[in-house]
């Protein structure tokens, strides 16, 4: 008797555990993927209110308050640096967990995983393409992380290839600010995005009027400056700006506004600081004039005889002769200046360089 209730005893027990088992494990196999996957793949977030700019690499504020943090378990980045991809970010819709991903990615121990890290920047712009909310959480990434190098280059790359209505509006808002590192950011997210608008041309030209000496600014608002079609005495005027920068103290903004002349101008008169820069002392300022007028459309006596003039002379350098060979290209001949050309040529093939 005393075995049969300690057999009674038992076996309801046994199989009430049993049915909790069982219980547990069909429940654990209804679980979304999102949820199977959070517990191994979410990189540790916080809801700190940071008012200031963070400048370490492994953290990135969001307008969101919430904080990407790079210090993810070896476990999980030798997972993210073996899978390369973002199929965490594509299922719970967080770009927050994804730049962290990328982070991760670009400061790995090791070898820089080039394949990861391209692959995660697709997945992370698949995103952006498709998620307003997700797009946001970049932007906002993106905007407070200016002063970050590594961040915002990685980002920028993603950022640059959302041509909408609410990336050109960021862009422009940064550069329009009174702060240096952000307008500097907002004329180089307006040049990669490369959107022309009449606003676009009115911020870049005030800005080179008000900081001609400024080379980082003033390189960023040229590359954003928009090619527009506009009237011949406003295309002078954006001419004009341009040949007065062509005269710059500092090399590098010369050299930069006489290609971008080149680009403008409509007419000879317009390509005269061009033409002068190709008699220059300096040789960087010949090589960039050559370089204009090869790729300028434009055609007139001035500028072909100051062409001719550079392939004829033995001492001058050979890229500025080679180039402006090849800007007569576009020119009629006269017998002579073909036989002078042809002179030219013949040296190249020759491979004689002086």
């Amino acid at each position: 008797m005393s075995q049969n209730k300690t057999i009674n005893y038992i076996l309801p027990s046994a199989l009430l555990l049993l049915g909790l088992s069982v219980g547990y494990y069909l429940g654990s196999l209804n679980k979304t993927p999102s949820e199977q996957i959070r517990h191994v793949s979410i990189a540790q977030t916080s809801q700190e209110t940071t008012p200031t700019m963070q400048k370490d690499n492994n953290n990135i504020p969001l307008k969101t308050e919430k904080k990407i943090s790079a210090n993810i378990s070896k476990h999980q980045q030798k997972r993210y640096l073996n899978e390369g991809t973002l199929e965490t970010v594509q299922t719970d819709k967080s770009m927050v967990e994804g730049i962290n991903q990328l982070m991760t990615l670009a400061n790995g121990d090791g070898e820089y995983d080039y394949t990861a890290v391209n692959k995660s920047k697709q997945a992370l712009l698949r995103l952006a393409k498709s998620n307003p909310s997700a797009l946001s959480d970049l932007l906002s990434a993106y905007a407070e992380n200016l002063n970050n190098d590594m961040i915002q280059n990685q980002l920028f790359q993603i950022v640059s290839q959302v041509k909408t209505p609410q990336v050109q509006a960021l862009a422009t808002d940064l550069a329009s600010s009174n702060d240096r590192t952000e307008s500097i950011a907002g004329f180089d997210l307006l040049g990669a995005l490369d959107i022309p608008t009449q606003e676009g041309l009115e911020l870049t030209t005030s800005t080179l009027r008000a900081s001609p000496e400024d080379k980082e600014l003033v390189l960023s608002a040229m590359h954003a400056l928009p090619k527009l079609t506009l009237s011949s005495e406003k295309n002078g005027e954006v001419v004009a700006l341009l040949s007065d920068l062509a005269n710059s103290d500092n090399e590098a903004i010369r050299s930069e506004s006489l290609l971008t002349i080149a680009s403008w101008a409509k007419t000879e008169e317009e390509l005269k600081s061009v033409i002068s820069a190709l008699d220059s002392e300096t040789p960087d300022d010949k090589i960039s004039a050559a370089m204009a007028l090869e790729h300028s459309s434009v055609v007139g006596d001035q500028i072909k005889s100051a062409l001719l003039n550079k392939i004829s002379l033995e001492t001058e350098l050979w890229e500025v002769r080679a180039m402006s060979a090849n800007a007569l290209n576009r020119f009629d001949l006269s017998e002579s200046e073909f036989s002078t050309l042809q002179t030219f040529r013949k040296e190249q093939v020759g491979g004689v360089e002086h």
